[in-house]
């Protein structure tokens, strides 16, 4: 299982068409292990390569900005982040 944080441009609406979009893509592809950290950053478990969950995410718009990130290990000050990412072994 891979850990992966994505990043994505925020935009003044947290709510617009592409965020609500992509934390959907995100949230279907790891249904039981996504954390949202910012509206515009989603830490996720996948079985997919960092290659192959670029291509999901192409798919939504190619226009915007998007990070992947495959990580091992985590540190934060808040403290929900840190119980969620906890809870789901990251």
């Amino acid at each position: 299982m891979n850990n992966y944080l994505v990043t994505f441009n925020p935009e003044k609406d947290l709510n617009s068409e592409f965020a609500v979009t992509i934390r959907t893509t995100l949230e279907n592809l790891s249904p039981d292990k996504w954390v949202q950290i910012f509206p515009f950053q989603i830490a996720i478990q996948s079985e997919l390569t960092i290659t192959e969950l670029k291509q999901e995410l192409s798919k939504i718009e190619k226009s915007q900005r998007v990070s992947i990130v495959r990580f091992d290990a985590w540190s934060t000050n808040e403290e929900r982040s840190s119980q969620f990412l906890s809870k789901y072994g990251y």
